[in-house]
């Protein structure tokens, strides 16, 4: 599902929730718009709460769920805070879709305008007998080609996981690497951070954090975290061997919160902190793509 829809889902399961319903009912009363494939499991995932499930364990098998939301799922149930997690997801799905649809809508008018300006030009040139139809024809292909590549682009991708080629792209991209491991980092802390107020062992915590991540190459950077948990070691002591942990406030934060026993609450007030940062980055970024996709499109028709 789309970021989109899964923002939907996790809103009308807050409002189930907050009706005080059995999962298995408040299920069934999802509404059932959306893919075929997602009525399916929404069907299946009802049967399975009906075998004395709970919803987590009902949610692994359904596929309904991504893993890092089964893992938030348990958490919420052991903190008996469901109505929180359902709460958090929605949020969370609605600003990845607000920062989606703040790009298109920035790109969308300035390919418009190179599409229609390519036109005028090129089509004022073939008046006068400067190229032929052939070769007004391939000179619009490119601006149009680039136009519907990025419409079929954003209507495939947006809102869910980039290919692999285009993570890889944006990580090499100055500056926006290091915005998109702030954002991560902050993910992996808050998601930690209630897990173990919810009282799973580290390891796993550490499991469900990392399974968070929706960059895979960031991911990576995380598994010698939790491969060091698993081995016996401090959070604060594998925090030390990587560089997953991008600030050093982050490292101290943790060492801290596990030598005065708050760890959770060190976790979430780092996170907090880094969610802040990384919103007021976007917005700098978000406000500059216009002008940028605009200046680039001028440029390119005085020189057409």
């Amino acid at each position: 599902m789309k970021h989109a829809s899964r923002q939907k889902l996790f809103d009308a399961l807050q409002k189930v929730e907050t009706a005080g319903l059995p999962p298995d009912k408040a299920i069934a009363l999802l509404p059932a718009s959306g893919s075929s494939e997602q009525v399916l499991t929404l069907t299946a995932l009802q049967k399975l709460l009906k075998q004395d499930m709970t919803l987590s364990e009902a949610a692994l098998k359904s596929g309904l769920f991504e893993p890092h939301e089964v893992g938030l799922i348990r958490i919420g149930e052991k903190r008996g805070k469901l109505l929180e997690t359902y709460s958090w997801l929605a949020r969370h799905y609605g600003n990845l879709n607000g920062r989606w649809q703040e790009l298109y809508s920035a790109l969308r008018l300035p390919l418009i305008v190179w599409v229609v300006g390519t036109a005028f030009l090129k089509l004022m040139v073939l008046t006068k007998g400067g190229i032929g139809a052939g070769g007004f024809i391939g000179l619009l292909l490119i601006p149009v080609a680039s136009l519907l590549a990025a419409r079929g682009f954003y209507s495939q991708y947006a809102n869910r996981a980039l290919p692999p080629w285009a993570t890889e792209l944006l990580l090499k991209i100055p500056g926006l690497r290091e915005q998109l491991r702030q954002y991560h980092e902050a993910v992996f802390c808050h998601h930690l951070g209630i897990a173990l107020e919810a009282g799973l062992p580290l390891p796993e915590a550490v499991g469900i954090a990392i399974h968070g991540i929706g960059n895979p190459r960031i991911r990576e950077s995380f598994g010698t975290i939790e491969s060091a948990v698993e081995s016996g070691s401090t959070l604060s002591d594998a925090v030390s061997f990587s560089d997953a942990i991008s600030r050093p406030e982050g490292t101290t934060a943790i060492g801290t919160g596990e030598s005065t026993g708050k760890l959770p609450e060190a976790l979430s007030n780092y996170a907090r902190k880094l969610a802040n940062a990384n919103d007021s980055q976007w917005d700098a970024i978000a406000s500059r793509v216009a002008p940028l996709a605009w200046t680039i499109v001028i440029l390119v028709l005085l020189l057409a």
